[in-house]
């Protein structure tokens, strides 16, 4: 598959989004929604596969180490280093990258 085409016949279950225990999602920010979001539409176009985007993920998660509180900053560069491993992006996950993510303390 080339570029974001959609991918067609993807029976692969994604996550659900965090809840509150009654239904709804539950996000500190608008920016962790649009996060999660995007993540998921990349996905279903094609854009990476999940078994490669859920290892990205653990990875920023151990890079934050124990207690972090930050979980959408490591989902958001996450995000951005599937997509530069892809050419997707040119964004490349270097330490200067570490700064917060705009929206405050990145979230959890």
């Amino acid at each position: 598959m080339s570029g974001l085409e959609p991918a067609r016949g993807d029976r692969l279950l994604l996550p659900d989004p965090p809840g509150d225990g009654a239904g709804g999602p539950v996000f500190e920010a608008p920016w962790q929604a649009r996060a999660f979001a995007l993540t998921v539409l990349l996905h279903r176009r094609g854009a990476f596969d999940w078994p490669e985007w859920s290892a990205a993920l653990a990875r920023e998660c151990a890079a934050q180490g124990p207690g972090a509180t930050g979980y959408y900053t490591a989902w958001v560069r996450a995000l951005q280093a599937v997509l530069a491993a892809r050419g997707i992006t040119a964004h490349a996950a270097e330490p200067a990258d570490r700064a917060p993510l705009p929206g405050g303390n990145g979230g959890s």
